[in-house]
C-alpha cells in the first residue's frame, strides 16, 4: 500500500473525499506528500517522499488519474537516479493499492515549499524544462533537516541500506 497525504489545495480539486483509516505505506520510499502547482502554463503535481524527501513531478490534468499515472512518473526518476530495476520492481510491488489522506508532517511540508518555491523561479527561467529534469534537479537539493540529499537517501533506501547521518 503507498499513502498519498495531499495537501488542502490538492485535497480541494479531488473528487474523493480523503480515507479517514490510518494508514501506512509498505515501499522502502514511504508515505507521498502531494500537491498541486499552477505554474502556467500548466498544472503540475509535485509528489515528495516522506522518507527520502525524493520529488517527483508529473502533469496534473486530468486529476482523476493521477494516482495511476504516478507509477510512470516514479519510474522515470528512478531510472534517472541509475536505480536498478530490481529494486524498482520490489518498490512497485509493496506500493499496491494507494490510499489518500491527509498531510501529517510539517518537516515535509515545509521541504515541499522550498521546492515550490525552487519550481517556481526554474520555470520562470526556463519555462521548457521537462518534468523529468526538473525531478532529477530537485533531488540534489540538500535537505538540511535530514543532513543528506533526497536522490543519495533514495537510493540508500531501495538498497536496504540505513541512512548514515553527516
Amino acid at each position: 500500500m503507498v499513502v498519498f497525504r495531499c495537501t488542502r489545495a490538492l485535497l480541494k480539486l479531488l473528487p474523493t473525499p480523503p480515507s479517514r483509516a490510518a494508514a501506512r505505506s509498505s515501499g522502502r520510499l514511504g508515505g507521498w506528500f502531494v500537491t498541486v502547482l499552477f505554474l502556467k502554463p500548466k498544472w503540475w503535481l509535485l509528489a515528495v517522499s516522506e522518507a527520502t524527501r525524493l520529488p517527483v513531478i508529473w502533469q496534473a490534468q486530468p486529476l482523476a488519474s493521477l494516482t495511476s499515472r504516478f507509477p510512470t512518473a516514479l519510474y522515470e526518476v528512478l531510472r534517472g537516479l541509475d536505480i536498478s530495476e530490481t529494486a524498482i520492481a520490489a518498490e512497485f510491488g509493496a506500493m499496491g493499492e494507494v490510499v489518500i489522506s491527509t498531510t501529517n508532517n510539517r518537516s515535509v511540508l515545509g521541504t515541499m515549499n522550498e521546492f515550490v518555491f525552487m519550481l517556481q523561479s526554474a520555470l520562470a527561467s526556463e519555462p521548457t524544462q521537462s518534468a523529468l529534469d526538473l525531478s532529477l534537479w530537485l533531488a540534489k537539493t540538500p535537505i538540511l533537516s535530514l543532513h543528506d540529499y533526497p536522490d543519495h537517501l533514495a537510493r540508500m533506501a531501495l538498497a536496504g541500506e540505513a541512512p548514515c547521518r553527516r
